[in-house]
């Protein structure tokens, strides 16, 4: 039995398409996940920015500084504050007087158009990736407030979410092809 063609040729082929389904699903769940991931991290910050907003409505353009440095390190994102012009304000991370100009940006052009823009991308000054969420504020001096969040804590769930679900995917598909 164990030297028939036939045998084998079938073997191969339930293998071939198992593993494509199970390779097929773990892509899938994997896509899925890092998504709903990425979707929580950009509610955080939307709601995030919204407070931020609402507090830097009450407070004097003087106290800015002083207030962005204490509520990121509260929250623990990186809080900037920027003029219509692009003009930062205050920044949590460095001194706004030697930042650029910040009007171009992915984040802060969409929040311009649609009240809230989000960009993901590397930062060059904290040298790693980074999700930016802008809110457009039509009161006071502040036109943007921008939030952004380092994403190695949602890169490192990913790495595991790989781990868990390829892993599963190998045992189940050992087993599928045992039986």
């Amino acid at each position: 039995m164990w030297r028939s063609k036939i045998l084998w040729r079938l073997s191969s082929v339930y293998g071939l398409l198992l593993t494509a389904c199970f390779g097929l699903l773990g892509w899938y769940l994997i896509g899925r996940m890092e998504n709903h991931l990425l979707a929580d991290v950009r509610r955080g910050l939307e709601l995030k920015t919204l407070l931020i907003r609402d507090l830097v409505n009450e407070r004097p353009e003087s106290d800015l500084q002083a207030q962005v440095e204490r509520r990121a390190a509260q929250a623990q994102v990186r809080i900037t504050l920027i003029r219509a012009d692009g003009t930062v304000l205050a920044d949590s991370a460095e001194n706004p007087a030697k930042m650029e100009n910040h009007r171009d940006r992915i984040e802060v052009d969409q929040a311009e158009r649609h009240e809230v823009g989000v960009s993901t991308r590397y930062s060059g000054t904290v040298l790693q990736p980074m999700m930016y969420v802008a809110r457009r504020n039509d009161r006071g001096p502040v036109r943007y407030v921008r939030i952004a969040l380092p994403l190695d804590a949602v890169a490192a769930e990913i790495r595991w979410l790989h781990r868990v679900v390829w892993t599963a995917t190998g045992i189940a598909l050992g087993i599928a092809l045992v039986a």
